[in-house]
């Protein structure tokens, strides 16, 4: 791991720690978390992340999973970009993330099912922001669910959605930032 990313990661848990006992934390347990040793939350993405096309590795991000439920019996996660220029765009989702990984990483994600991005494909597709139209946040959002889904793997961001909403028992997100 880079020394200067694992640095920053210590810097932001602790950070993080100590905001989330200031403010109770956002997700529902307030102690389900997610932190990456490649990125600080609300902080720049490395460009290694990107698609092939626009200058990248398309590689897919560690994310840590901190504290979930003891009742969870997978994880769902869905990465997308809100200030992309035609709307929403959903670069990932996937679910029936086994309950014993501890993080998921672009090794990993094999191992799950990955349903369909807005390029209209199961896989990863990392950020990819035209020139010059400005910050873009990519968020990693994830779901502790009491369930495994049985549903088929052409499924969408929003149909992932209301199928998980009656299982969800924990959720948070981490955030990361690519500048065009």
């Amino acid at each position: 791991m880079n020394n200067i990313y694992y640095q920053k990661y210590i810097k932001y848990k602790t950070k993080y720690q100590n905001l989330k006992k200031q403010t109770g934390g956002q997700n529902i347990n307030k102690n389900f978390t997610i932190t990456s040793p490649n990125f600080i939350n609300y902080e720049k993405l490395d460009d290694k992340y990107k698609l092939d096309k626009c200058g990248g590795q398309n590689i897919f991000p560690t994310l840590i999973f901190h504290d979930p439920s003891p009742n969870t019996k997978s994880y769902a996660l869905i990465m997308d970009d809100p200030d992309a220029i035609h709307g929403l765009w959903i670069h990932f989702i996937c679910w029936n993330i086994p309950k014993q990984f501890t993080q998921l990483d672009n090794d990993n994600i094999q191992n799950v099912i990955i349903g369909k991005n807005s390029w209209n494909e199961n896989k990863y597709g990392g950020p990819c922001p035209p020139q010059k139209s400005g910050k873009h946040r990519y968020f990693f959002k994830v779901y502790a669910l009491d369930t495994i889904l049985n549903i088929d793997k052409n499924t969408n961001k929003e149909e992932l959605l209301k199928i998980i909403k009656p299982y969800i028992i924990d959720q948070t997100e981490i955030v990361g930032i690519i500048y065009a």
